[in-house]
Order: C-alpha cells, then sequence, then structure tokens
C-alpha cells in the first residue's frame, strides 16, 4: 500500500522497474500473499496490511477471499463484508485483512477492474452469503456533527459466540479524538466493528467512544428485525426500528457499560 500528503496540485510518477510492468498492466489475476501472525486472542492473530495491485478501481465482491477488510474513510476506520457489502476500492488503496489460518493469499480476479468508483455489477447480484440464507443485519450508527460511523450484528445460528477471523472484524479506532465511534464488545471483551454470532439470548453490549458535552445520535440504517436500544444511565428502553435515540455525555472516550442492544432476527420456517 501507499500512504500520500500533497500540499498543491501535483502529478505523482511511479518508477516501475521493467519486469514488474506486466504485473502492474495485468490481464490476469494478481495473488497477494498473507503472512502469518500468531497471538492468543483471535481477534488480534494474523493482521496484513495489502492494497489494490490494480491502477483502476477494484470491486471486492470479485476477490477470492472471505474475511472483511478494513479500510480508511477520511475520519475513521470501516470495516467492509465481501459477503454482505458493496464496495469498491481506488487504485492502489490499502486496507487491513486478517489471515484465516488456511488461506495463504487474497485473489483478486480481473473481473472486479473497473474504471470507476461506482458498483457496476447488476442490482440482482449481490454479495455471497457465507453460510447459511437466514441471516439478518443490523446496521447501527452513531452520528456527531455530521460524521458517522458504523457498526454491524449479523444474527446467523451458523456462527460462534467467539470471535471469528472469516465473519467478525475488529474496531480500529479513528486518531482523530473528536470523531465518535460505535462498537459492540463480545463475550472475550473484543470491540468489534463486525459481529457475526447466534442470536443466543440476543443481548448484545454496545460500546461507543464519545466527547464531553457533545449531542450524539444513534439509529439503526439497517434492521432485519426487532431492534431495541436500552440506556443504563437514563434507564431507557428504544425501538431503533422506529426511531433514533439521542443522548449527550458529561465523560471523554469509551463508554463500555452503558448501552445494551436487544436483537431478534425475524421468525422463518
Amino acid at each position: 500500500g501507499y500512504i500520500f500528503q500533497c500540499n498543491a496540485n501535483s502529478v505523482i510518477t511511479f518508477p516501475v522497474a521493467i519486469d514488474l510492468h506486466e504485473q502492474v498492466l495485468s490481464t490476469e489475476a494478481i495473488s497477494i500473499p498473507l503472512t502469518a501472525h500468531a497471538s492468543d486472542n483471535a481477534a488480534n492473530k494474523g493482521w496484513n496490511f495489502v492494497g489494490n495491485p490494480y491502477p483502476c478501481y477494484y470491486d471486492i465482491f470479485y476477490m477470492d477471499f472471505t474475511a472483511p477488510i478494513t479500510v480508511w474513510n477520511g475520519n475513521t476506520y470501516r470495516a467492509y463484508s465481501i459477503a454482505d457489502d458493496n464496495y469498491v476500492l481506488r487504485p492502489m488503496q490499502g486496507f487491513f485483512v486478517q489471515k484465516p489460518d488456511a488461506v495463504d493469499a487474497i485473489v483478486l480476479q480481473t473481473g472486479g477492474k473497473q474504471i470507476a468508483s461506482t458498483v457496476n455489477r447488476a442490482s440482482y447480484a449481490p454479495a455471497r452469503s457465507r453460510t447459511s440464507k437466514n441471516r439478518a443485519l443490523f446496521n447501527v450508527e452513531i452520528s456527531t456533527d455530521s460524521i458517522c460511523d458504523m457498526t454491524r450484528v449479523v444474527l446467523n445460528e451458523d456462527a460462534s459466540l467467539a470471535y471469528e477471523i472469516e465473519c467478525d472484524a475488529t474496531k480500529f479506532m479513528s486518531l482523530d479524538s473528536n470523531v465518535a465511534q460505535i462498537y459492540t464488545i463480545d463475550g472475550d471483551e473484543n470491540r468489534l466493528s463486525i459481529n457475526e454470532r447466534p442470536e443466543d439470548e440476543g443481548v448484545v453490549k454496545l460500546g461507543v467512544y464519545v466527547s464531553e458535552g457533545k449531542q450524539h445520535t444513534i439509529s439503526a440504517s439497517r434492521n432485519d428485525g426487532d431492534i431495541f436500544l436500552f440506556d443504563a444511565k437514563t434507564n431507557t428502553t428504544v425501538n431503533l426500528g422506529v426511531e433514533n435515540y439521542t443522548f449527550s455525555s458529561n465523560e471523554n472516550g469509551n463508554i463500555d457499560n452503558r448501552f445494551t442492544l436487544r436483537l431478534k432476527a425475524p421468525n422463518t420456517s
């Protein structure tokens, strides 16, 4: 991956060795190797920083890969699921991934190369569901000063309550202390951007990072079932499927013991 910091309009030229020209303009799939990094905590193991190797936009739908990717969106980090999200990488855009134990590389098929940043796939070709078709998605957002951050819970009876690299994603926190953040917390106290799990009792801890004295709004931009937010500080329960919840805080930093989500997937036969 590359990082650029510029203070004026300019032209950036990449000197590329002759023997690499074929790879840069490749008409064949490119394989990006992943390195294993050990950790006792599954949420911390196997992280790699890689990038789109093509000098064009790339639709992540065409990656031969299953685990989520994490990208910087200008204000904070956002995790995207190849199974559930539409996302197009910019040319040479860097992103973070975790290496599943049985996977040694990400293969980027040429079908994902495109000249525009919009999703060009037909609308009837959404991302690929990993396991059970009975998966209920809940996207929960926090908005402060017109800046938004999001976390996701996926109810899937084929998933585990424990952290799974193939479908869960750790929350990467913004370096800007003024940007509000939102995440869920699993049984091992991992802060997650994507939390795929069975319904179990339907109770999920919700954490936030906020600045003192500001108004913050929690909302559900997607709810495939019932979603309620409980605020232990005010003893208030709100149906996020019907209304948003606005609160303020006299604290700066992470608040991990105030909010709880109560979720229920739609009944299935």
